[in-house]
Order: C-alpha cells, then structure tokens, then sequence
C-alpha cells in the first residue's frame, strides 16, 4: 500500500470537502447532504444501521433522522416483524434535496476538473469507480 497515496488522497477530499463546507447553499444544509446520501445508499435503513455507516451514536443517529423526517426528507415505517424497529427511506422530497446539494456541488468543484484533460478525468472516473467499489465492499464486511 502507498502510504503516501493514501495520505494525498485524505488531504484532496478534505480541502474539496472545506471547498463545499464554505459555500452559504451547502452551509444550511448542515449535516443534512450526508445524512441524506446515507440513507440513500442503504434504503431502507435502521437507526443502528445509520449510526454505523454515518459514523455516529444511536442518539446521534436518532437525531438526525428525526430532523431529516420533520423536513419531510424522510419517512418512517415500523418494521413488519418487530414494531420496535423503524426502517427510514428519501421521501421525494428528500431525493430533491441531495440531488440539489450533489448539483451544487459539482457547480463548485468542476473548474477544478475542467483543468485536467480528458484521458486524466477518464482514469480518474475509473479510480473514482474502482475505489467506490473497493469502500462499499470493505463497509459490507464490517456490517457482518
């Protein structure tokens, strides 16, 4: 493994993450784009599930789903089997909402794209593809 990859890597995404945190559309968003984009990927879920791909506690994790369904971003179905548990998926809504903030942010961060050429965004759409891949692999195998 290329420590100094990784490092690079870590440092990029975290300066194009500070790129869009600066931006007043995104920045009222807070924690929302995220939360989202979780949810999302893992509809539908349960709050233990969103904790662990989120990165957060059970009250945490609680929280922000709660916040998401009061915006209306969200609905909340109890489980058929056991009615202590809920299940959260995007409601329209909510579907609008991450695609405007995903929107948003390619806004801000494609001149920095459109710099390269277009063998370089090829191989990088592919890095892109193949890393995406190798990290949802990596959380599957943490979830079993």
């Amino acid at each position: 493994m290329n420590s100094s990859l990784t490092v690079d890597l870590v440092q990029v995404a975290g300066r194009a993450l500070r790129v869009l945190a600066r931006d007043s559309q995104l920045e009222a968003m807070g924690s929302s784009t995220p939360s989202l984009a979780v949810v999302q990927a893992n509809a539908p879920v349960t709050v233990s599930h969103f904790a662990r791909h989120y990165g957060c506690t059970q009250p945490s994790a609680s929280q922000l789903l709660a916040k998401l369904e009061r915006h209306g971003w969200v609905t909340r179905e109890r489980d058929a089997h056991d009615r202590r548990v809920s299940t959260f998926r995007l409601t329209d809504e909510g579907q609008a909402q991450l695609a405007t903030a995903r929107r948003r942010a390619g806004e801000l961060l494609s001149p920095a794209l459109d710099t390269l050429d277009p063998g370089d965004l090829d191989a990088l759409q592919r890095v892109i593809s193949r890393l995406d891949a190798e990290l949802d692999t990596m959380s599957r195998r943490r979830d079993d």
